[in-house]
């Protein structure tokens, strides 16, 4: 059974914790005198989710449903100087 108190949610059944990560890496590259290249990279692992009502598998050969609460992003921007 899921119940909602404002903007938060409860899902009835058992849980666990688990180790959470995220990585991340980036550089700050001078192009000319005015403008900079900045490139980074995260990385955020926060583990499995499971469960047997309401939740279909994307976990290949995975024994039940769940999804992998993991994801990428690489950000290239440039900036100008003051």
């Amino acid at each position: 059974m899921i119940t909602s108190s404002e903007e938060t949610s409860y899902v009835e059944g058992k849980t666990y914790s688990e180790f959470a990560y995220k990585l991340s890496a980036g550089t700050l590259l001078s192009l000319t005198d005015h403008v900079y290249l900045d490139v980074t990279y995260q990385y955020v692992n926060l583990g499995d989710l499971e469960g047997d009502r309401g939740l279909h598998s994307t976990t290949p050969g995975g024994s039940g449903p769940g999804y992998d609460m993991s994801s990428g992003l690489m950000a290239v921007e440039l900036k100008p100087t003051n």
